[in-house]
């Protein structure tokens, strides 16, 4: 009788152990003192980490699911990862190895941390909303609007988050307070990628394009009145944007290959620089640009002064999107 008990246990505990699965699963860790550059390898699903300073892979995840985007949460050591195909969002953290999942539904095909760090925003596509979560996972509330929400941008006032209609041309502005919709404007068509700048109360929109016409402009919003103001030309397919500073914006054309600087009080072009092969991620580091490359298996390591590539990684295949997690204490 003992006997039997004792195997009924064990077995009982595989048959958990089985169903638990990735919950028993680490990642190898990367060390919270390294500066890197996370790189999603979106057509291998996996996740390669960079060490800026030295080029040297310090690891690289291979997930067992399919996932596009990944976003680095405010402990500057957790990596979301998540898609659009997978109903689960996954937290990975790079200093144990450990990961966490929250069960949201598939649909998810962005995320963006609110301007205080303490809220992520979810585009959730299949039903044409956004999810509004603590960084405990309660959520806090959804709001409907236009369809295939992507693009988010929350403005640094903490009152509105921008959120534009991928497959539309138009885009919602939400109120944070209310959580509800205040203003829709119509927009070029299949709007994606953009900039919010404050001291102009100003939105610039890039995008795919509709059809066989690629888009071969940024557009210039005025949110005060919704009004368009003007366009100035970024061929072909503007869809990644970012500053570094009040005066410098850097636009990613994944269309034509090139990296484009513009003055942000003009929107004159101050430099371009034509790399890699059909790039379609960016990101900035302290001092440093960093440019993935879809089709050539790279990311390159732009000087935002000269707009020059100083160094190139090599990392798997099919990268989609970058993250810079600055090492502690650098």
């Amino acid at each position: 009788m003992f006997r039997r008990r004792s195997l009924l246990l064990i077995t009982f505990i595989a048959i958990i152990f089985f169903l638990s699965g990735c919950q028993f699963k680490t990642f190898q860790q990367v060390p919270d003192q390294d500066s890197v550059i996370a790189v999603a390898n979106v057509r291998e699903s996996s996740v390669s980490f960079i060490n800026i300073e030295t080029g040297e892979q310090l690891a690289k995840w291979k997930l067992e699911v399919s996932f596009t985007r990944v976003l680095l949460m405010p402990d500057n050591k957790t990596l979301m990862i998540y898609g659009r195909q997978n109903p689960d969002v996954t937290f990975i953290n790079m200093s144990t190895g450990k990961l966490k999942q929250w069960k949201l539904g598939e649909g998810i095909s962005n995320a963006v941390l609110s301007a205080d760090q303490k809220m992520i925003y979810f585009a959730e596509r299949n039903m044409n909303k956004v999810l509004f979560y603590d960084l405990e996972g309660e959520k806090k509330g959804e709001v409907e609007v236009g369809e295939s929400p992507y693009t988010m941008i929350p403005t640094p006032d903490y009152q509105s988050l921008i959120v534009y209609h991928l497959n539309g041309a138009s885009l919602s502005i939400i109120d944070l307070k209310t959580l509800k919709v205040k203003t829709t404007l119509t927009t070029n068509d299949n709007p994606m990628g953009g900039l919010y700048i404050a001291q102009t109360n100003e939105l610039w929109v890039g995008g795919h394009g509709a059809g066989a016409e690629p888009e071969q402009n940024i557009s210039v919003f005025s949110l005060s009145n919704g009004q368009k103001k003007r366009e100035f030309p970024a061929q072909v397919m503007p869809v990644d944007f970012l500053t570094m500073d009040d005066k410098n914006a850097f636009v990613l054309s994944h269309g034509n290959n090139t990296l484009y600087r513009f003055d942000i009080p003009t929107g004159n072009e101050t430099g371009r620089l034509h790399l890699g092969a059909n790039p379609l991620g960016l990101a900035a580091g302290k001092k440093m640009l960093y440019v993935s490359s879809y089709d050539s298996n790279q990311v390159f390591e732009v000087d935002p002064v000269t707009l020059k590539v100083t160094n190139t990684f090599n990392v798997g295949s099919g990268r989609l999107q970058i993250v810079v997690r600055e090492g502690v204490g650098t």
